[in-house]
């Protein structure tokens, strides 16, 4: 699509610690020169057009040019901002005009977006790094380091930075020369569940699924992260069921623990691949705990969150490459579509207790978040179903694993992120969903008419991996970093009540909180401080 002007776009150069592997997927500067005037519409002209995306079913008014940036620009024309509604895909983008910018991005965070806006002029990016100062240290957003220790939601504009805003999930802005001038979120479809008995809803949520999975692998060489629980074995059996061309191109892969049984599904795994017709790859780890290496891991610039097995995570994608995959799929949002705390039976509970170790200020952020928040699971009419599917935790954790899979050579795809299947889960009467005696009660019965019995799937977390490397092999490095700790020096956490708590794990083997969390915390805080990755 052709701009009727000539906008400056372009990279900012940017200092060597602000870079992170590939150069950002969307990066770009707009200067607004006039503001509109007239109705609230965008112009008419056509949109240059810039997006990181993968689009599904194509919206009308075009089926000639295919590519992602086409078809949303050709969105944009027919429908303005309300565009946001049709798109289906995991995309983000920036597009604009001479004196218009919109920036949008999909409902569930399947790719990141952030901006700057100063008045007239916006920078967007899909990493962090760009949009920071050019010199000094930048200020972290307080209420961001609450909830990411506490375990709290936070309104889903809020970065991790001050002065950088995250473009919310399922959202249009639409900014003219004076700045941000409006919003579109889209507006969910209400799918005719009326007319549905249970049994309908099931068979309806599976064709849902089996499309979600046809549309993120069609004509591509797929890897599938392939646990013993439910989420993973249902995207393997729906790819059982595609045309015998896609499915011959996918396989499976799944961790293999020889010394640390507690933590390994590869004979459920096995039995399912087998099912599927799956090759399968099993993927040691009992040598990829939790900091392991001369060096930690690296949390990206963009947020503290990173997996305390991302090791074992990368040695699986690098698997999966040699392979030939060029994308991987997984059953993250599982959880948070059908399953979780969140039960239709009227079962209720209280927020846990918040870590002892977060400082005055950080509780007091903490606190507040949480009395913001519904502090019931008991989910009638299906409010909360729809909350926990657009959590600030669930998008932060896609995000994550969007860049870290983009570092190592494949695209991350997560058929539960389908926005239809999102739509018609929180449309249900949440009984049927899931149930506190019942778990995941729609997504086991789908299972179960498939010939697969729910009995024989497990739901194993590496426990084993995560207490070898932090109560034995890497005992030392953790407490290096809290005796010089950033965060206690940022006044984010007492240092002296997290060394107790840490140490009181190490004697017992019992977490009362999660201390992944404050050092995930600590390396990220010490790689924009100091440009340290260790200790």
């Amino acid at each position: 699509m052709r701009s009727s002007s000539t906008p400056e776009i372009g990279l900012r150069s940017r200092a060597p610690e602000w870079t992170e592997g590939p150069v950002a997927d969307l990066l770009g500067r707009v200067h607004l020169s006039s503001r509109r005037e007239g109705g609230a519409g965008v112009a008419r002209s056509s949109f240059t057009v810039m997006a990181d995306a993968r689009l599904d079913a194509p919206p009308p008014g075009n089926d000639q040019d295919p590519s992602p940036e086409a078809r949303i620009g050709a969105a944009l024309e027919a429908q303005g901002s309300e565009a946001i509604d049709h798109l289906i895909g995991d995309f983000a983008f920036g597009a604009w005009t001479q004196d218009t910018l919109i920036l949008g991005r999909d409902s569930m965070s399947m790719r990141p977006l952030y901006y700057r806006d100063d008045g007239g002029r916006v920078e967007f990016s899909s990493r962090i790094g760009p949009l920071l100062p050019e010199s000094g240290v930048p200020e972290v957003h307080v209420p961001a380091v609450a909830a990411f220790l506490a375990g709290a939601s936070l309104p889903s504009d809020r970065s991790f930075f001050e002065d950088v805003v995250r473009v919310p999930p399922g959202t249009a802005l639409r900014f003219g020369a004076g700045g941000l001038e409006g919003a579109r979120h889209r507006q969910p479809e209400a799918p005719p569940v009326s007319t549905l008995d249970e049994e309908a809803a099931t068979a309806e949520l599976w064709a849902r699924l089996r499309l979600a999975v046809a549309e993120r692998i069609r004509g591509r060489r797929a890897g599938l992260m392939l646990s013993g629980g439910a989420d993973s074995s249902a995207i393997a059996v729906a790819i059982s069921e595609l045309d015998p061309g896609e499915r011959h191109r996918a396989m499976a892969l799944t961790w293999s623990f020889q010394s640390l049984r507690r933590g390994d599904e590869t004979e459920t795994a096995r039995w399912v691949a087998d099912r599927s017709g799956l090759p399968l790859r099993e993927v040691p780890g009992d040598d990829a705990w939790p900091l392991r290496g001369p060096r930690m891991p690296r949390p990206d610039l963009d947020s503290p969150f990173i997996w305390p097995f991302r090791a074992l995570n990368d040695r699986t994608l690098d698997a999966a490459k040699e392979y030939g995959a060029d994308v991987v799929l997984t059953g993250d949002r599982g959880d948070y579509v059908v399953g979780d705390w969140v039960y239709g039976d009227g079962r209720t509970v209280g927020a846990p207790p918040l870590p002892p170790f977060l400082s005055t200020r950080v509780r007091e952020e903490a606190r507040a978040l949480r009395d913001a928040a519904a502090p019931s699971v008991d989910d009638p009419t299906g409010e909360l179903r729809r909350a926990r599917i657009a959590s600030w935790a669930g998008g932060q954790i896609a995000e994550m694993n969007h860049r870290a899979y983009r570092a190592r050579g494949v695209d991350y795809a997560d058929p539960w992120a389908d926005v239809r299947i999102a739509d018609f889960v929180a449309a249900l009467p949440p009984h049927w969903v899931n149930r506190e005696d019942e778990p995941k009660r729609i997504l086991l019965r789908a299972l179960s008419g498939r010939g697969l019995d729910p009995e024989r799937l497990t739901s194993r977390s590496p426990d084993d991996l995560f207490e070898k490397g932090l109560r034995r092999e890497e005992t030392d490095a953790v407490r290096a970093l809290w005796r010089r700790s950033v965060a206690g020096d940022l006044g984010l956490v007492d240092p002296h009540v997290l060394r107790d708590t840490f140490e009181a794990y190490v004697a017992s083997g019992t977490m009362a909180f999660d201390l992944w969390k404050p050092i995930a915390l600590e390396l990220w805080l010490r790689r924009i401080h100091d440009g340290e990755d260790s200790p």
